[in-house]
């Protein structure tokens, strides 16, 4: 079974690119377009990996991160979180 990625990005250009790459490499991807849309797709597709945004609206990557269901005290049971941004 691949392992699963989630790609919360808003801008489409750019979560279309990681689908695209992702899904070339093996992987099983789910998108969402912003943070309240990533928090659902964590909680019903329990992914591997996460990769979100930082800038988004609604919620942006660092509140994510804090209302994100897979987040534990100790992060021994967490799962992964990659944040990306194109500002510098």
């Amino acid at each position: 079974m691949p392992l699963k990625i989630l790609v919360v990005e808003d801008n489409t250009d750019t979560r279309l690119a990681l689908h695209h790459y992702f899904k070339n490499a093996g992987y099983e991807i789910h998108t969402a377009v912003d943070g309240e849309e990533g928090l659902y797709m964590a909680k019903s597709e329990l992914p591997d990996l996460i990769i979100t945004d930082i800038a988004m609206p609604k919620l942006d990557g660092m509140d994510y991160d804090k209302e994100n269901p897979f987040r534990t005290r100790n992060r021994q049971n967490s799962h992964p979180n990659l944040y990306r941004s194109r500002q510098l």
